[in-house]
């Protein structure tokens, strides 16, 4: 299932007015696009009298333009927005509308699903072994234990998990919920002496799966309850899938005997994605959004944007809106004013020079050394602007590595590579590809070495020659 871009759903509108100027309304503008799911395109209309002139009128029209746009055989269905059209799913305490337990389970995302799961060296093992779980709850691995760092994908498995046995075992009892849930329902019953409610409701299921586990610490009454629904649904065979943003070691505010359980079966870690891996969750949301991103804004975000595929996502938004309010493309320019230089990869200063030296043919202890030399001028001012981006350095001890020069030799170097990638794009992309293969974190052997050389000697000026 995709969410539908800025840019897409104005083009859906565009089309729609060219190819049948007498079908559209003014009030088009209002309506709002849902998701592309099966080949079905939602559109909302917040009312029922736009939704029955839309059905019976503008229907082949939206449809024509949708399947020219995206080359796709795609419906479009009209629905209320998603907030009047939300049915109430079953209660896990049955209750009446005066019932002060009226809790419910978090419905489970379509999106998150496997075939929507990105897989890197990052979250194999995780994915393996969630796909195991699926396969064969309460067997494989119980309890498995998901831990790792906000939008890192921890959400989204046990999403996955759960369609997945319910799609293959349609009778199976599972629930998904967050902790923090748990304990509000728990006091909320115990408050109206109908513990055996709820207790019955979470330990009498398949499986169940608890989400940010953490934000247990400290709550006493409610470790004290989850323990014992811990116990009584391993008796009975229930699979249970557990997600916190630490390992069970690493929890604080716990009782032993629960964070021992919590290590008795399965513990996976979900690494933040590596470049490639980022790169291939960029590219699979630019499809699922229908959102048409340069190969080289792709990468740019990629190396930008390092910590978790939430981030990514969000990176998409924000390039996507900013290209929107601008009324143009998204560009490289675009992609920056959205998300700027941070968060930034902080690499070492050996590496900046091993790949600098790499692209120019020179000695990494010429650069580094105080050799003045017209030939080695260029590539150590890049070699100073990338350490000022891309170290925790200051300008002095960048100074001191290269050469023992001081701050303001190091804040000259910055200021006229600056200039030049301002003034020249050839150079602005060249620079890009070297903090692109710096977030990599791989050599440049094989790499041209007379390119970079030819992009300085036709647009640098004498000034970034110089010592």
């Amino acid at each position: 299932m995709a969410t539908i871009s800025y840019g897409f759903w104005n083009d859906l509108l565009d089309a729609v007015r060219r190819a049948q100027p007498d079908v559209a309304r003014a009030w088009f503008r209002l309506l709002k696009p849902g998701v592309l799911r099966g080949g079905v395109l939602i559109v909302h209309a917040a009312k029922a009298q736009q939704r029955e002139y839309l059905q019976r009128t503008a229907q082949q029209a939206f449809t024509q333009a949708v399947q020219s746009l995206t080359g796709r055989l795609v419906t479009v269905q009209f629905e209320p927005p998603a907030e009047e059209a939300r049915t109430a799913t079953p209660d896990l305490v049955e209750a009446s509308d005066e019932d002060p337990l009226l809790w419910r389970p978090t419905p489970l995302s379509p999106d998150l699903t496997f075939e929507e799961f990105v897989v890197g060296p990052c979250n194999r093992l995780a994915h393996a072994a969630a796909g195991a779980v699926a396969e064969s709850p309460g067997r494989a691995y119980n309890p498995f234990f998901l831990c790792g760092s906000g939008g890192s994908g921890k959400t989204h498995l046990l999403h996955a998990i759960c369609r997945e046995i319910q799609r293959t075992d349609p009778g199976c009892r599972c629930v998904y919920v967050r902790c923090d849930q748990f304990a509000t329902a728990f006091l909320a019953s115990a408050d109206a002496g109908r513990e055996d409610e709820f207790r019955q409701s979470f330990r009498e299921v398949d499986v169940l799966a608890i989400d940010d586990v953490q934000r247990l610490s400290e709550r006493e009454r409610s470790q004290e309850e989850f323990f014992h629904t811990f116990n009584a649904l391993s008796e009975r065979g229930s699979q249970m899938v557990l997600a916190a943003d630490r390992s069970p070691r690493e929890l604080a505010g716990f009782q032993d005997r629960l964070t021992s359980r919590f290590n008795s079966g399965l513990v996976t870690v979900l690494d933040p994605p590596c470049y490639e891996t980022r790169l291939a969750i960029l590219r699979k949301k630019c499809k699922l959004r229908c959102l048409e991103m340069p190969e080289d804004v792709i990468e740019f975000v990629a190396v930008r944007v390092s910590d978790s595929p939430r981030r990514l996502e969000e990176a998409l938004r924000e390039i996507d809106a900013l290209a929107h309010a601008l009324g143009g493309e998204i560009t490289l320019d675009v992609a920056r004013q959205a998300i700027g230089d941070v968060p930034r990869l902080w690499v070492a200063l050996p590496a900046i020079v091993e790949v600098v030296r790499r692209r120019w043919g020179v000695q990494a202890a010429d650069l580094s050394g105080p050799l003045r030399k017209r030939t080695l001028a260029a590539p150590r001012h890049i070699c100073m602007y990338l350490a000022r981006h891309m170290t925790q350095q200051s300008l002095s001890d960048i100074g001191a590595f290269f050469g023992g020069r001081d701050h303001s030799t190091v804040l000259h170097a910055v200021r006229l590579v600056a200039g030049r990638m301002e003034s020249s794009p050839e150079f602005r992309t060249l620079m890009e590809e070297l903090r692109q293969e710096l977030a990599r974190g791989v050599t440049a052997s094989s790499m041209d070495v007379a390119a970079p050389r030819a992009v300085l000697d036709a647009h640098e000026p004498d000034a970034l020659t110089r010592c």
